[in-house]
């Protein structure tokens, strides 16, 4: 192969989602796991008012997080998973909504 002839490969300005921390986003991943099982797949797309819904349970998660951090928890005791997992997926639910149709570049 000559240098005339290297691969080329268009991804300038994409996202490198290889950036993103592989551990939390198991955890994420496990609390929409734990939502599939406890409600249905993709049952948050369809929640009535999902969105100021989700920005609810956002900051409910962040704070339950705050305040039960200073009491050496960090974990929900509901389904044993990390606030900081729920608030994430609750994050990701309300952009979710607000970018709707949106694809990455």
């Amino acid at each position: 192969m000559t240098d005339d002839n290297k691969g080329q490969k268009q991804d300038a300005g994409k996202p490198q989602l290889s950036l993103l921390p592989y551990a939390p986003l198991c955890a994420v991943a496990e609390v929409l796991a734990y939502g599939c099982e406890k409600y249905s797949k993709d049952n948050w797309q369809h929640v009535p008012e999902g969105r100021q819904r989700y920005i609810d349970a956002l900051l409910r998660h962040a704070h339950a997080y705050a305040y039960a951090y200073a009491d050496g928890e960090t974990h929900d005791d509901e389904s044993g998973l990390h606030h900081l997992a729920h608030a994430a997926c609750n994050a990701l639910f309300v952009i979710w909504f607000d970018t709707r149709g949106a694809r990455c570049k």
